[in-house]
Formats: structure tokens, sequence, C-alpha cells
């Protein structure tokens, strides 16, 4: 059995970087095809990219891994579900093991009183007092920055691609009930999608850890999800909005408990983190991913807001007419090209002057080849600064939020002040 002190606490990651200590994680057997490994000992560890791994010395019979045709199991008394690993590297004295699905649970109690996590790239605090509450249903989620993360956003691009430990979340009830593995690893998952959305790029949680009110052990999932690296771009959210979030999130919450708009919810914001993390690999990539963030979003506001039916929506009609019909709906109040002085040029060349059948034009052609249709760095930037800043709005219009945001489209210069959302 797994000592409980052996685990990591959040104070062996607030250096920040990966990996942090090693621990040890024991089972009562590790199965290889029929050969068994009783009162098995594993040496966990994490690498810089969060990714856990068990190394094992002197396995029973490991060359029929190499078959492919087996993976290991390992099982006990403290594993609710066999845990699958799978074989990544076999050596003289050893065989290193990657666990197939993270994180991995550790017992299933349900007497937690509170739950400890760690946030990996998780959004700045630093305007926040490094410290965020998030107040759902019967729960509360207190957010402690770490002051390393301070640290490392000095210098964050030299970090750009790197895993940091940037925050403590600490979870716990309201009504004084106990919280159950389950419950806390889904609510601490959908706080780190939301984060997603508020800073561009995927942030990821794990290391939970359940204490009773005695602090006595109560389950754990081991293991982090995935995140994107340390640095993204600027996008609404930033420093000076951070305090906005917790409010956001009681009304993201509320939104995706409603199962149709949590799904067009999390793969429009998917399609809108792969252009913000795209990006700086290629522009062209990056606004094709904003697009199609459009494209999921702009259908549904039609359709179950603006009343639109399926007909209407099958029809010949152009996206960019479906999109210039959704922000008409929302009642945006700001001019769309205001601060994209050479896409503004190219529309009037090419498309009247219109922000939309512009914004199709570039995607359209980026996307299915036209012979000697050409474009400038600077138009194509415009164009996916524009195409983001439409999803941020379209996604606040299904939120029902209409306080302040950082204004994107200002690339030249100081930021600028914070701006209503421009919805009326």
């Amino acid at each position: 059995m797994t000592s409980w002190d052996a685990f990591l606490t959040a104070a062996d990651f607030e250096h920040g970087l990966f990996p942090p200590r090693e621990f040890e994680l024991r089972g009562d057997k590790l199965a290889i095809g029929d050969a068994d490994t009783p009162d098995v000992s594993l040496e966990a560890r994490y690498d810089r990219h969060t990714t856990l791994y068990l190394d094992h010395h002197n396995p029973s019979d490991p060359f029929k891994l190499l078959s492919g045709h087996t993976n290991a199991i390992l099982s006990g008394s403290d594993f609710p579900e066999p845990v699958e690993l799978l074989s990544v590297s076999m050596q003289a004295d050893r065989t290193v093991f990657l666990p197939r699905f993270q994180p991995l649970l550790w017992r299933r109690a349900d007497a937690a009183t509170s739950v400890s996590a760690i946030l990996v790239n998780g959004p700045s605090l630093e305007y926040a007092n490094g410290q965020l509450s998030f107040a759902v249903d019967q729960y509360t989620i207190e957010c402690r920055e770490f002051q390393s993360a301070r640290d490392f956003r000095r210098e964050a691009r030299l970090h750009k691609d790197d895993s940091i430990a940037t925050a403590e979340l600490v979870m716990t009830a309201t009504d004084g009930n106990p919280i159950n593995a389950d419950a806390a690893l889904t609510e601490l998952t959908n706080l780190s999608r939301f984060f997603t959305f508020v800073r561009g790029g995927n942030s990821a949680v794990g290391n939970l850890r359940g204490l009773d009110a005695n602090s006595a052990p109560t389950f754990a999932h081991l293991g982090f999800g995935k995140s994107d690296g340390f640095w993204s771009e600027r996008n609404w959210c930033d420093e000076m909005v951070i305090r906005q979030t917790p409010q956001i999130y009681g009304l993201y919450r509320s939104m995706t408990s409603e199962p149709e708009a949590r799904r067009v919810l999390v793969r429009a914001l998917d399609y809108y983190r792969a252009a913000n993390v795209g990006r700086a690999a290629s522009a062209e990539m990056a606004l094709v991913a904003s697009y199609a963030a459009l494209e999921t979003l702009v259908p549904y506001i039609l359709s179950s807001q603006a009343g639109w039916s399926n007909n209407l929506l099958g029809s010949q009609t152009a996206f960019a007419d479906k999109l210039r019909a959704a922000t008409a709906f929302m009642g945006l109040t700001a001019d769309p090209l205001e601060h994209a002085p050479d896409l503004t040029k190219r529309a009037k060349a090419d498309a009247n002057g219109d922000p939309f059948d512009i914004l199709a034009l570039f995607r359209n052609r980026i996307t299915h080849h036209k012979k000697a249709f050409s474009y400038s760095g600077v138009e194509i930037m415009e164009a996916w600064l524009l195409s983001q800043w439409l999803c941020e709005l379209l996604v606040f219009f299904l939120l029902g939020y209409r306080g302040e945001m950082n204004d994107r489209r200002r690339y030249t210069g100081w930021r600028g002040p914070t701006v209503p959302v421009p919805l009326s």
C-alpha cells in the first residue's frame, strides 16, 4: 500500500518547474500477460511537460510487452479501477511505463472536506493580488498563485513552451457535505477549461489530494491533463480584467450545465485556443482555426436565440451573411475594422468595405487556393485579430457578460484602457 506521505504536496510544486521530486506508488499486483509481480513498487516521476511516468525495476518477463499484444495492468486495493500501463522503454534494469489515462485515480472515498490541486500554465493573477475565489453551487474554489509564477512571467518568452506550476487550487464544500473524487475532478477540470478561454491556451489541473476533517487522505488523482505552453498571445483577459473572471465563470458554468450549449462552447473554445496557440507558427492556420470557431458559434446563436430554422441555416446563404446577421442580432456597437488600417484598405478594394466579406475572403482563399490572391503579413494578422475578437464577443453574448474586456485588436503602441464589451 502506498504511503500517503510519499505523494507530492503543493509545496513540491511551488518552485514552478517540472519535474518536482519523485515519489513511490505501490500496487498489489503488476500483471504482464500471465506473469504477475506481487506487492509491486513503482518509481513515479514527471517529465518537463507534466507527463507521469512509472519506472519498475526488474519486472517479471517484460519482453512479452515487445509483441505489442499486451499491456501491463496495475491493480490493488488502492485502485478503484485497474490501471493500464503502456511500456515506453525497456532497459536491462528497468521498464518505464506510461499510464494510458491521466490523471489516474488512487482510492475513491467520499469523505473529503477539502481538495487541493495544482494548476499548470494558468492565467496571471498578479493584478488580483495573486488570489481569486470562485463560488459555484455548493463549492468554493480558491486559486492561490505561486510567487515563482510571477518570476517566470517576467521572462515568459524564454519559457514559452514550458509547463509551469502556477497556482494551487483548494476546493471546499460550502454546505459541509463531503466531496467525492469524481465530483472534484469534474469541477476542477471544468475550471481549467474556463481558464483556456481566459488565457487563450490550455491550462491543466492535476495532483488532486482529498483530505477529510482530520486531514486524513481520502483520494488522489495522480497526473495532469494536457496544457499548452506557458506563454500565450494576449487576448480579451489581460492583467486588468482578471478580477472579473469569478463573475464570468459563474455565467460559464451556468451555460455549460445545458448539454447542447456545453458541446458547442467547448468545441468552439478548442478552435479558439488552437488559433491563439498556433499564431506563432502560422498566421494562416491560426485564421482558419479561428474561423472554425465562428462557424461553430454563429449557427448555434442564430438557431437557439434568433429563431432561424434549420432550412434557413442550411440554405445557400453565405457564412459572411450569417455572421453579419448574428452580430446585428447581438447588438454589436463597435466598428469591426476600427483597429485594422491595412485590412480596411483591402476591404475597400476587394469587399466593398465590408468586414465580414473581407474576413470570409481571406479564410476561403487560404483554404481554397486561387491564383493571384496575395496578401501582406499585416493584413493576415489583422484578419486573425478580428476573427478572434469576434469569437470573444460571440462567447460573451452567449454567457450574458457585458462587463470590461481588453480589445485585442489594438496591436500598436499602448494597450489602452479596458473597454466595455461592445454589445447592446
